[in-house]
């Protein structure tokens, strides 16, 4: 902290997101608080989707069951994990019965329900192919079914957390549905659950019934979430005013008018180190809903802050100023995890000398880059082959100047290249297009 002395950053300092960890959260000498000396505005904000992970893990704790399908399913991927041979015995089940073939993955060692999510359905994919080489596998009806529907509600709202379009005001609203979500299946089976509920047999294996423990798991659930994420900072709550969808289907005189003072009153230094008039805010509040219920006619859920930014900002800068602030405030650290995976990734043992430059370079390509499926390579290639004082040759070798073949050496590379479809040598983007028509 010391070190960073260059430049008026904590005036600038709004939000922190982090973990739950002490080294972090601590109130004395966390990494929260020490921001908190300098910047006594700062909101720290503990990941949204680190709560999730936590309450599931509470709730399991207190159900029996769920534990026990935990533990099976970590056993179940380091019996095929940590042998070659069983994984092999397994892709024949699998080819036999017409199966993908895949292997159960890991749940223990990987902190997002998704993760769960995808091993469970694994499971469900594997069963046929599972029993046909384990000779015995033991199935109870309402078991894994009750996790996977439980686990795929409270998946949605784990991805939905890490999106980087969440905002804090986003997420109350999230939870909420998540809740009563979980709620309707106390009462009613799940989509997976549904698919045997009427079978006595789950291809082709007798299934066994007892009673379920659906409704305590989601007792527990939805205490352990209730606990996990109730607000202590009464600026985070406040943040809901910026979610169009909480907004009350008619203008209302004092709407939002507390969460405001609220704001105001958190990042009061902030604000007026950035130059906005706090006297103002109030007012422009209540004569901003006024134009934006007459524009969007009730409809606010149409409405985006983007746009509101573009037609009102200089009728309204100083709230809106407001709202770009609260709207900066992070929810998740998930990005840092995903940049500890791709670092294990890209700084292998064969690339341990990789400056600290050229990685940070290519994790941030990582991670900012499109979908593979969905990349367009031509571009890339067009500025690689044009970048260049001379012209690419992508079958050269980078050092020294080759030896010329021999005459039988020549005839056989002359057959390769004539045969194969599949290299190509462009040397300029006049080539790449003609290749393309």
């Amino acid at each position: 902290m010391s070190s960073v002395t260059d430049g008026d950053w904590t005036n600038k300092l709004c939000g922190f997101g982090c973990d739950g960890a002490a080294v972090m959260l601590g109130k004395k000498n966390g990494v929260v608080a020490k921001f908190l000396e300098r910047q006594p505005c700062l909101v720290g904000v503990h990941c949204f989707a680190h709560r999730l992970e936590l309450s599931f893990k509470d709730a399991l704790k207190q159900v029996k069951i769920f534990g026990e399908a935990d533990r099976f399913l970590l056993n179940l991927y380091l019996f095929y994990h940590n042998s070659s041979l069983n994984r092999s015995m397994l892709k024949r089940s699998c080819q036999a019965y017409a199966t993908p073939a895949c292997v159960p993955t890991r749940v223990g060692g990987t902190r997002w329900l998704p993760h769960m999510k995808r091993a469970l359905d694994n499971l469900w994919k594997l069963y046929p192919a599972l029993v046909e080489h384990l000779q015995q596998l033991p199935h109870q009806k309402g078991a894994s079914n009750d996790a996977l529907d439980v686990v795929s509600v409270l998946s949605v709202l784990s991805l939905g957390i890490q999106s980087n379009a969440t905002t804090l005001g986003d997420m109350f609203q999230k939870i909420q549905n998540t809740v009563a979500a979980l709620r309707k299946h106390t009462t009613r089976d799940g989509p997976m659950l549904q698919k045997i509920s009427n079978e006595k047999k789950f291809d082709s294996k007798s299934l066994k019934t007892f009673e379920t423990s659906r409704p305590v798991v989601i007792e527990k659930l939805e205490e352990s979430m209730d606990n996990r994420f109730s607000c202590q900072v009464e600026a985070v709550e406040a943040t809901q005013i910026a979610n169009f969808k909480l907004w009350p289907s008619e203008i209302e005189e004092d709407h939002g008018d507390i969460e405001v003072d609220v704001l105001m009153k958190q990042f009061d230094g902030i604000l007026r180190d950035q130059g906005v008039d706090v006297t103002l805010i109030a007012d422009e509040w209540t004569m901003l809903q006024c134009v934006l219920y007459k524009r969007y006619n009730g409809k606010l859920s149409e409405a985006s802050w983007v746009q509101v930014n573009e037609s009102y900002k200089t009728d309204f800068p100083n709230i809106l100023d407001l709202i770009d602030l609260i709207l900066t405030l992070p929810v998740q650290s998930a990005e840092c995890e995903r940049v500890f995976s791709h670092m294990k990734l890209v700084k292998t043992d064969w690339r341990s000398k990789l400056g600290s430059e050229p990685l940070s370079d290519q994790i941030m390509v990582i991670l900012n880059t499109d979908d593979v499926l969905s990349y367009d390579p031509l571009p890339a290639v067009h500025l690689w082959n044009s970048s260049c004082l001379k012209p690419r040759r992508p079958s050269t070798k980078p050092y020294g100047k080759r030896a010329e073949p021999t005459g039988a050496e020549s005839m056989d590379l002359n057959l390769s290249l004539s045969d194969s479809d599949n290299i190509s040598i462009f040397t300029s983007d006049s080539e790449i297009d003609d290749i393309e028509t």
